[in-house]
């Protein structure tokens, strides 16, 4: 049956398969703009537009999906949360022109507003795959993921072979995703109904309820993108190419993170919801445990086969360039990891702590970035990214133990 649930190990494949396939694809793209095109001036302009699109989606994604998964007594419906998604969308793509126009060289404009144009049929199925993450369907998911990714691939990798030009490559990328939004609406809505739905009560509820892990998410993705802006104008566009080509490889392991928590939300949500806080701390642990996992596996397999894995998928120059892996691989681990602590502190309706721990992470970006890059070069970029993220994810962590605490002793006042 269409609406029969899945079990945990069938949705977390589901999602992992779909996941990896869609980061493939995106990664391969960071290749074939290499491979495709003359220099790395057009790696650097899409490495930008990327960057740049980590600030319009937070504002666009606004932690409904968060929200919307641990919403466990249904108090927001699923009409709702999709028109509030759309109000998001227009929002964000706004603030961002604005932001991109005072920031970025007129040139490269452009690709950025198209390229945010691709993004938004990414964000609107988001919330989409969160019905189907709500009923434990998230194959949906992956095949949607999948598909994305593999049709985004082909259409920019034969349009840039034909015409060379980065701008018509990331419209027809953006052209190519849009019908998979149909797929999506079509598999929600044999669980519920998607037609967009909102009062201004409601729409002013579910901003004022996550605005504040909305611009903690947005400062967290800021912290990157403050970073490889600082590199780009401190050692240029190109400099800044041969870092993203570098370093997309490591995002699998970012990925691979999200992978493990992220078809966990709505259980842990319901362990909180149930008061089963040691189930739910021993999860915590068991998850932590994993993030210490890939970090181990991510540096030890990037020191023994990056040099020759770059060396293979773009050139021997690139090869010289694999010490930047390190650093690479930690600051994407980190960034996971914050991503999970700010989930879970919404899961227990605690955005306020969202916010301070990534506007603490943002702050160290911006003040020490150009330090770090002055001292240690194009690797100064990734570790002010595992600093500033090590100083947030230690407050979020405490927050959360702390919020775990009192609903523990809230639960105990009342039984007694």
């Amino acid at each position: 049956m269409a609406n029969k649930e899945l079990s945990i190990k069938n949705n977390m494949m589901w999602n992992s398969i779909g996941s990896l396939i869609s980061l493939v694809c995106q990664w391969l793209t960071t290749v074939l703009v290499v491979r495709l095109s003359s220099g790395y001036d057009a790696a650097g302009a899409l490495s930008l537009a990327m960057a740049i699109s980590n600030i319009f989606a937070p504002i666009a994604l606004f932690s409904i999906r968060s929200y919307q998964v641990t919403d466990i007594q249904n108090k927001t419906t699923s009409c709702e949360y999709v028109a509030f998604r759309l109000i998001t969308i227009g929002f964000a793509f706004c603030v961002t022109l604005v932001y991109t126009f005072f920031t970025t060289e007129l040139n490269v404009i452009p690709v950025v507003a198209i390229y945010l144009v691709y993004r938004i049929c990414d964000i609107f199925i988001d919330v989409l795959h969160g019905i189907d993450q709500r009923h434990m369907r998230m194959d949906f998911c992956g095949k949607s993921m999948a598909l994305r990714g593999l049709l985004s691939l082909i259409s920019f990798s034969l349009v840039l072979a034909v015409s060379n030009s980065l701008l018509l490559s990331v419209l027809a990328m953006a052209v190519s995703v849009f019908p998979v939004i149909l797929y999506d609406v079509k598999a929600a809505s044999d669980f519920e109904d998607v037609r967009p739905s909102i009062t201004s009560r409601k729409c002013f509820e579910l901003f004022m309820a996550c605005l504040p892990a909305v611009v903690g998410t947005a400062c967290n993705s800021a912290i990157i993108t403050v970073a490889r802006q600082m590199l780009g104008f401190q050692l240029g566009t190109t400099v800044l190419g041969i870092y993203a080509s570098v370093c997309t490889p490591v995002v699998i392991i970012q990925s691979c993170a999200r992978y493990i928590y992220a078809p966990l939300l709505g259980p842990l949500a319901r362990k909180l919801d149930a008061g089963e806080y040691r189930a739910y701390l021993r999860a915590l642990i068991k998850i932590i445990a994993a993030f210490f996992f890939l970090t181990i596996v991510g540096l030890v397999g990037f020191r023994l086969f990056g040099a020759a894995f770059l060396s293979f998928v773009f050139s021997p120059e690139l090869a010289s360039y694999s010490f930047l892996f390190d650093y690479a691989v930690a600051s994407v681990i980190m960034c996971a990891f914050v991503s999970f602590l700010g989930d879970q502190l919404i899961a227990v309706r605690s955005a306020t702590a969202v916010f301070v721990g990534n506007a603490i992470g943002l702050l160290c970006s911006v003040f020490l970035s150009r330090q770090f890059i002055t001292t240690f070069g194009m690797n100064g970029a990734s570790l002010i990214v595992v600093v500033a993220y090590a100083v947030d994810s230690a407050f979020m962590f405490l927050c959360l133990l702390r919020r775990i605490k009192a609903m523990s002793v809230r639960i105990h006042q009342v039984s007694a």
